[in-house]
């Protein structure tokens, strides 16, 4: 039986924002708007992924283990022949492995792990994975408002402990870091609506005064870049991680929920399709690319503004058709396909 979805705009939207927003935040640090204290600008891109992934899960039909396969088995491929060049390139130059790009692959345990790989968005390989697993535990499990209340309180005790801990990326990259916004997009995926909600323009105009906000505050408020979360410095350290785990939960679902609604009545131009489709092997060699492209261009005397237009063009551009191209070369269907009928009992159609 053909398992088919409707095309839906909003998400490759708001894939392909949350492209751009991690790429600006890896390539334009310096930028404005990229710092969002606590947070910053990329982290928002994320959140975004996370929320279309809730809505896109939601309305799967297919059996579990296909949806788990179908889900993985692209990324797993992409991310470990990425970590062989990177492995391969960092050899040849430096002696240096570079293990910690292998640890997510280890059933997501880069998590456990109070530092990033060594190719940083990699983390992500292995938050991934534990999202899908806890889609499946919860996949017949209704989303209602009370239990969304329940998920944020959860959220944010489990965040402010590891933080008053003194972890910094254990935090991040934990599944509950991300549970809410995940929900909401589920929530948003069985059909469900709020009793109000702004309209389009009210919904930019609300976006646009968030953010707003966040930098006020982030002025206001005696912070210390401390990455991914700011830290304040003259907060007591219960309070001081309790208040940043409030306001990280808050920005997240709240610039993400707006953000929703301001792209879903829009179709989609042909650079988002492009860029959306894409977003895989744009999201895990971008870095790369960014750290080969400082190394080449550092004695050419380009500006930082001139270095970060070209690492955009080759991320969006280069990495994009890099992926066009590996979907002609290799038949990833094909592959899902044979490991639907070896790991879930099924036999490949006709």
């Amino acid at each position: 039986m053909a398992h088919t979805r409707e095309y839906v705009p909003f998400v490759d939207w708001m894939k392909a924002l949350g492209m751009l927003f991690i790429l600006y935040g890896h390539v334009v640090g310096w930028g404005p708007l990229n710092a969002l204290p606590p947070i910053n600008l990329k982290q928002l891109g994320v959140a975004a992924f996370v929320f279309v992934m809730g809505f896109m899960l939601t309305r799967e039909q297919k059996p579990g283990c296909r949806v788990l396969i179908d889900r993985l088995v692209e990324m797993y491929v992409l991310a470990f022949l990425l970590a062989m060049v990177v492995s391969a390139v960092s050899v040849a130059y430096t002696g240096n492995l570079q293990e910690s790009n292998y640890l997510p692959f280890l059933f997501g345990l880069n998590v456990l792990v109070d530092f990033f790989p060594a190719n940083p968005t990699t983390w992500f390989v292995g938050t991934y994975l534990h999202i899908l697993l806890f889609w499946l535990l919860i996949r017949r499990v209704a989303i209602t408002g009370p239990l969304l209340l329940v998920a944020v309180a959860f959220e944010i005790a489990v965040r402010a402990v590891l933080v008053h801990q003194g972890l910094r990326f254990v935090p991040y990259m934990l599944l509950p870091n991300w549970l809410t916004v995940f929900l909401l997009g589920r929530w948003y995926g069985q059909g469900r609506r709020p009793a109000w909600e702004p309209g389009t323009g009210l919904a930019a105009l609300l976006l646009a005064g968030a953010v707003a906000l966040v930098v006020w505050m982030g002025v206001e408020l005696p912070y210390v870049n401390r990455l991914p979360f700011d830290q304040l410095r003259t907060w007591s350290p219960v309070s001081a991680a309790v208040f940043v785990s409030v306001w990280v939960s808050a920005v997240y679902v709240g610039c993400t929920w707006l953000l929703y609604l301001v792209v879903r009545p829009f179709g989609t131009p042909a650079w988002v399709r492009f860029i959306a489709r894409n977003t895989l092997m744009i999201f895990l060699g971008h870095m790369p690319v960014f750290y080969a492209t400082q190394a080449l261009t550092k004695n050419f005397g380009l500006s930082p503004t001139a270095r970060a237009v070209l690492v955009t063009v080759l991320c969006l551009v280069g990495l994009g058709y890099v992926s066009e191209w590996f979907h002609r070369v290799v038949d990833v269907r094909a592959l899902r396909t044979r490991l639907h009928g070896a790991l879930c009992n099924e036999q490949p159609s006709a």
